[in-house]
Order: structure tokens, then C-alpha cells, then sequence
């Protein structure tokens, strides 16, 4: 039995199961206090007869906190998870009233509405959940809530290092973590970005460069742990803008050719920063990048412009075809998309498409959403992009209470909410037919895990596969290696 169980499950882009880093981040500040702290991942895989046992198995009367981590709970999926978290929380409260129900993660405010818990940590969670974790070791009162709604206490994160600095932390895994030998898992390198897109609302915005990046020797002691104990040499990034600084970049490079291995990473870019310090092209692919990230979002010039991406449509098309050319098939490339931003018309959306279409597209996979607004007066919300803060200037309105995402526009051409969801339905089913959702960008390193369990064995045999033949596979071939990552996940967790 265990003090903390934390469930999570996570997908990569909507599309692979993978572990996000904020559960064992939490778990390690837990367990450096002194709790006993058991992760359970992956829990939109498991029956509602598995998800039974495991609470049976790990939680019990001495079990002091259930937590949920929300990190990337966003698309359709969700549902998957949603019926789960509530039945554990139905069991939780009926057969262990005083166990606390406690929701962290990046997607945290999201749901305050939607759940029974007690506690919700929005933002980063180190900055009060430690003294409340220190608090309930102790016996002591709690910090109070930033704010209560419905009984419910919530501790908004805000920018501080009087309880906790990022910089010198680490994520340790235990045994009971389950790592797999030789897996790619997620490291946070820096936090923040210095850029402020109009859409974002993520905390850190607009930072200075070299802010919030962890400390070099801090972080060479956690890769070579992870290398010595789970021979781990494969990693997702978790930084917001990886290529921020070519004196970053620099920096990282000297310790990476240090370690004992090749380190291989997968990474959040800026194509216009590139462009602008093209030292840079070679300076990542010497570090190991094997998938790159960008955020272009839109190849509407107005639009780009309008959200904060200033650099030409045609000539970032042309650039990636350049970098293409220079990294070859050893970097894999993705980006993402956004409809529904003002300003792009309808015959944007459709060159998109074409691009997407075509064999020569220099991406192997695009990630398309809908402009995601909530509105900006749902008290659940506490960090606004520019779009929520000053909707109006930018032609937003939601003119329906009950449904606070339903954003309507006035400038369009895309109209409303639910139009914007129908052209990224359309150009995920282009992605679809021609092969360019799974592979690419951080999909690499999460199929990495998972290629054990197909008839390809490594990652390399799977992506050397031709695309037509990869296209008609792809899609059974990862639901069935899921199905046996979990169920192989299940049997150890079974084992602890």
C-alpha cells in the first residue's frame, strides 16, 4: 500500500501512449519527504475490472492522497479516462472518506467542473504542493487556498522560488516507476518561453533567455542516473522553446559530449529562429535531434502575423524543405496547426491541405487543432492568452454560458468554434490517408517504446517501412502494441 497514488495517462499529440514528466517530478519531491508514492500510468488502457484491482492493490486505509494528473488530457481520448477517474473517485470517497482527492497538471483548471476532488493544483505543482505535502507530514495546517468555489480548494501556481527552484531539481525514478530498459521518457531541460502568442496561455511566457533552465551539473548527474540504471539514452525535451539561444544550445552541446552514451532527443523548435541563427542547423543535429517540433500553426501570412509568428509563410515553406535536404531522413519533422484564427480563408486551408498531400512535404506528420478559447470569465480558468484577455479587439465572443469553449468570431472566415473543429477534422483525414499523424517529431520517441510489441521490433525497422505499405499498417499496428504495452505494464504493477 502506498501514502500517494497518482494516476496518469498521457498521449503524445493525440495519438501514443506515453508518460508525461509532471507525475514523477511530484513524485520525487513526495518521496524525498518521506511518502511512499506509486504512479499509475497509462490508465486510459486499462479495463474497468483492471482499474479495480489496482485500487484494490495500492490503496487502502492508510492511503492519505489520490491524485489525478491532467498533463496533456485534451482531444477525444479524454473520454476514455474520464469514466475511470470518476468510478475511482465514487470508490475512494464511499469506502475512504478521509483520503484527500487531489487534481495537478497542466490541463488542471480545465477540469475543476468536471470532478469531485478536494484539492486542485493548477500551473507548475512544486510551489504548493510541497509545504502541503510538508504540512500533512507534520500535522500541520496547510497553506491556505489561493481560492475555494464550491468547497473545492485551489492553489493557482504563481512565479516564485521561496518553497521550490526548478533549476536544481531532478525527476529520480524508483523501481516501482516501471521503466523499461532502454525506453525514451521526457526530461525537463528548461521551463518557459520567450515568446507570448497571442493563442498561449501557458504560465512563463515572454521570459528572458537562459530563465528557468536547469543547472548543467544537475542536470548531467540525472542523465547519467538514468543511463546507469534504465540505460535510458533517448529523451522528449519538455521545453517549451528548445532553441531559444544559440548559447543554450552551446552550453548543452558541451555537456552532451561528455556523457557516456549518445544522447538522442526529440524537441519543441522555432523555424524562424533557425532561420535567423542558421548555425543552429548543425549545432542540433551534433547534439542528437531526432525529432523536431515546430509551431508554425498557420501558412496564412495575416494570420501568422496576427498570433505573433512574423516570419513569411513561403519562405518558412521553402526553409523547411531546405532543412529537410540538410538533416535528411536522420531528423524526422512535425508541426502543428491551429484553425480558426482570424484572417485565414478557406482557400488557406485547402493549400495546407495540398501541402499535407504532397509526397515531397518536408513534415513526416502535422498536428491539427482547433483554436481552443475558453471563456475567459469560467472561474476555473487562471491563465489567459491575449485572445481571452482582450477578446474583443480580436473579434472573439462566447454567446452561449453554457458552453464556455464555444467561441464565436466576428472577423473570421472561420466563423465559430465548431467550424474550426470541421476543417481540422478535414486535415487530420488528409494526415490520415497519407501517412503523416504517427511518425514524426516527439511520435518517434514514444513509438520507440512501443515497437517491441509489433512485428518491426525497433523503431528503425518500423519507420523504414515505405510509406504506402506503413499507411495501410500503421494505425492497427500501434493499437495492438498499446494493448500489449499495458497489459504488460498491468502484470508488473501486479508483481510490486
Amino acid at each position: 500500500m502506498s501514502d500517494i497514488v497518482m494516476f496518469t495517462g498521457t498521449y503524445v499529440d493525440g495519438k501514443t501512449l506515453y508518460r508525461s514528466a509532471g507525475p514523477y517530478r511530484i513524485a520525487t519531491e513526495a518521496r524525498n519527504l518521506g511518502f511512499e508514492c506509486q504512479i499509475i500510468a497509462y490508465l486510459q488502457g486499462f479495463s474497468k475490472e483492471q482499474v479495480q484491482t489496482i485500487v484494490d492493490k495500492f490503496i487502502n486505509i492508510d492511503t492519505k492522497i489520490v491524485c489525478f494528473s491532467t498533463t496533456l488530457w485534451s482531444g477525444p481520448w479524454v473520454n476514455e479516462v474520464s469514466e475511470k477517474v470518476i468510478n475511482i473517485i465514487k470508490y475512494v470517497r464511499h469506502s475512504y472518506p478521509k483520503i484527500e482527492i487531489i487534481f495537478g497538471g497542466t490541463s488542471t483548471a480545465s477540469y475543476i467542473n468536471n470532478y469531485d476532488g478536494d484539492v486542485y493544483f493548477t500551473g507548475y505543482g512544486e510551489h504548493y504542493f510541497i509545504p502541503y505535502l510538508i504540512a500533512l507530514r507534520d500535522k500541520t495546517e496547510p497553506p491556505a487556498p489561493t481560492r475555494v468555489k464550491d468547497k473545492k480548494r485551489i492553489y493557482d501556481w504563481k512565479e516564485t522560488t521561496d518553497t521550490f527552484s526548478f533549476t536544481t531539481s531532478q525527476i529520480i525514478y524508483n523501481e516501482s516507476d516501471l521503466i523499461n530498459y532502454g525506453d525514451s521518457i521526457p526530461i525537463e531541460v528548461a521551463r518557459g518561453c520567450i515568446f507570448k502568442c497571442k493563442f498561449c496561455n501557458y504560465p512563463l511566457t515572454g521570459k528572458k533567455k537562459l530563465d528557468h533552465l536547469k543547472e548543467i551539473e544537475v542536470l548531467r548527474e540525472e542523465l547519467i542516473r538514468n543511463y546507469e540504471q534504465w540505460r535510458v539514452t533517448d529523451y522528449i525535451f519538455s521545453d517549451d522553446t528548445f532553441n531559444d539561444s544559440t548559447y543554450k544550445l552551446e552550453l548543452l552541446n558541451d555537456l552532451f559530449q561528455t556523457l557516456p552514451f549518445k544522447l538522442r532527443f526529440s524537441s519543441y523548435l522555432r523555424h524562424d529562429l533557425i532561420y535567423r541563427f542558421p548555425e543552429q542547423i548543425n549545432l542540433l543535429k551534433e547534439m542528437g535531434i531526432k525529432g523536431a517540433v515546430f509551431g508554425i500553426e498557420t501558412f496564412h501570412n495575416q494570420a501568422a502575423k496576427l498570433i505573433g509568428k512574423g516570419m513569411d509563410t513561403d519562405k518558412a515553406k521553402e526553409f523547411m524543405y531546405s532543412l529537410k535536404d540538410t538533416w535528411g531522413d536522420d531528423v524526422t519533422m512535425s508541426t502543428g496547426i491551429i484553425t480558426g484564427i482570424p484572417y485565414e480563408d478557406y482557400a488557406s486551408y485547402q493549400r495546407t491541405m495540398d501541402f499535407m498531400a504532397d509526397p515531397n512535404c518536408p513534415f513526416e506528420s502535422f498536428v491539427v487543432n482547433a483554436l481552443g478559447l475558453e471563456r475567459p470569465d469560467v472561474y476555473s480558468l487562471h491563465y489567459y492568452s491575449t485572445f481571452q484577455l482582450e477578446a474583443e479587439k480580436y473579434g472573439f465572443s462566447w454567446p452561449d454560458p453554457k458552453k464556455s469553449v464555444n467561441w464565436v468570431s466576428s472577423i473570421g472566415p472561420v466563423k465559430n468554434y465548431s467550424e474550426a473543429q470541421e476543417v481540422a477534422k478535414q486535415m487530420t483525414q488528409i494526415c490520415l490517408n497519407t501517412g503523416r499523424i504517427y511518425f514524426g517529431g516527439f511520435s518517434d520517441m514514444s513509438l520507440k517504446n512501443i515497437a517491441k510489441y509489433t512485428k518491426h521490433k525497433t523503431i528503425e525497422n518500423w519507420m523504414a517501412v515505405p510509406r504506402k505499405e506503413r499507411v495501410k499498417n500503421i494505425g492497427p499496428d500501434v493499437r495492438s502494441a498499446h494493448v500489449m504495452l499495458v497489459q504488460d505494464y498491468f502484470s508488473k504493477l501486479m508483481n510490486l
